[in-house]
């Protein structure tokens, strides 16, 4: 066994609303627990519209291991309630995540989302599809990043709505930059 103490660090952030425990001193896997509140700052009732614009809390779990040499998967859910309405939304999400470390500094990954949205409310909105409350869908993503420096890794994901009901169907492409902080 582990005889190391007991640590539990974290961080909150009220933008956005997480604080993450880590079990990792004890557990020979990563394994976190993760829990927070959501505050928008935003209301759903202007165009364009930028989401459900309402309070709540979420608590999830990932566990990460290494498959083998250079690669990565994790498991993730996350269960959401919205509080500002009687009828929620409940949200559940799972992703599996596979990753690979490539040389050159190079990293690709592959994301299978499932979400279920459920809600007493049922009714469905075409033109404000931030305002349904019961849907669920299933996206596929894959991306690729190019460590650029120690703290900078730029990437590029493209993904695909391969499932749902009461969702959009999409396809779309986007762009980020992760900055490590030493």
């Amino acid at each position: 066994g582990n005889k190391e103490d007991l640590t539990i660090s974290g961080r909150y952030d009220i933008t956005e609303g997480e604080y993450t425990f880590n079990f990792q001193t004890f557990l020979k896997k990563y394994f976190t627990v993760k829990m927070g509140v959501i505050i928008p700052l935003y209301s759903n009732v202007n165009e364009p519209y930028l989401g459900l614009g309402s309070k709540g809390a979420f608590i999830g779990a990932n566990y990460s291991f290494n498959v083998k040499k250079n690669t990565f998967a994790i498991v993730e859910g996350v269960f959401t309630r919205f509080f500002d309405q009687q009828d929620g939304p409940n949200q559940f999400n799972v992703n599996l995540i596979y990753g690979m470390e490539l040389p050159k500094s190079n990293l690709l990954i592959f994301t299978l989302n499932h979400e279920t949205s459920s809600s007493a409310d049922k009714t469905f909105s075409a033109i404000n599809q931030n305002a349904n409350k019961d849907f669920m869908f299933g996206t596929f993503a894959a991306s690729w990043g190019k460590k650029i420096s120690r703290t900078l890794t730029p990437s590029i994901k493209i993904f695909y709505t391969i499932y749902g009901r009461n969702a959009g169907q999409s396809l779309g492409v986007s762009l980020s930059t992760t900055i490590k902080i030493p």
